[in-house]
């Protein structure tokens, strides 16, 4: 029985281990919802209240929404969404961070 828990916990390690290698890294992520922003990283200091303010007073999310974005080797921001948003809203996110960014 405890070798069975051993091994158990040895399969769980790994899987956790290549999950974190294999898992996607962002340059930028913000968690928000209806009631305010959860959780921001990546955000240049110099622009965090402004992105801030922006999202939390000037659009309004129905439920949890992650944005998050990769820098590309050519600099360009590649974005990415989770959540319930729509395409419009998505494009007024992009628009600003980027001439933000």
């Amino acid at each position: 029985m405890l070798g069975f828990v051993i091994r158990l916990v040895v399969i769980a390690l790994i899987g956790y281990v290549i999950w974190r290698v294999m898992r996607p890294r962002y340059d930028l992520r913000i968690v928000i919802d209806e009631y305010g922003i959860k959780y921001h990283e990546g955000l240049p200091k110099s622009h965090e209240r402004q992105v801030l303010k922006f999202l939390e007073n000037d659009l309004s999310f129905i439920g949890k929404v992650t944005i998050f974005a990769r820098r590309q080797p050519d600099g360009y921001l590649k974005f990415g969404f989770k959540g319930q948003i729509d395409p419009g809203t998505r494009q007024q996110i992009r628009n600003f961070l980027i001439s933000v960014m």
